[in-house]
């Protein structure tokens, strides 16, 4: 059975990236990379993310494997689709923030739903303010824009 350094080594080979290039879309070391590819080192939960949506992969065959990558491209809403075509045009650097801005949100969101349950952040006011962030009694709230 294919081990997911095999497959990662893979997926590299397939976007026709070097070890650097790909390490550096995912904000990893090439060290790093070259140590997940040879079976010594863990891919973990996060970076297995960000490298599927980096490249567009599906979460499930990194993980299990297959015979070829699973590309998302044919699953993406309207919306993603317009975010993919966005990210694209931004240099790298860019990307790389936007990367890092969205690691954050996502911590934060998992941090909210360990604290008070996901169904208490879908039905937060307003459907995007969670309980955390609704103003207390006696706090107004600052309209944004």
């Amino acid at each position: 059975m294919e081990k997911i350094g095999e497959r990662l080594k893979r997926l590299r080979n397939k976007v026709g990236l070097k070890q650097g290039e790909f390490a550096r879309r995912v904000s990893i070391s090439q060290g790093m990379l070259s140590g997940i590819e040879n079976g010594n080192e863990i891919l973990s939960d996060r970076n297995m993310k960000l490298i599927c949506l980096e490249f567009g992969v599906n979460l499930d065959w990194l993980q299990h494997g297959g015979d070829e990558p699973i590309f998302k491209s044919q699953e993406l809403t309207s919306g993603e689709k317009e975010l993919l075509e966005i990210y694209d045009k931004l240099i790298p650097e860019t990307q790389k923030e936007v990367r890092d801005y969205a690691n954050e949100k996502l911590e934060l969101q998992e941090l909210r739903e360990k604290t008070v349950g996901r169904d208490a952040l879908k039905q937060a006011p307003g459907g995007t303010t969670s309980p955390l962030e609704a103003p207390q009694e006696g706090e107004r709230q600052e309209s944004i824009g």
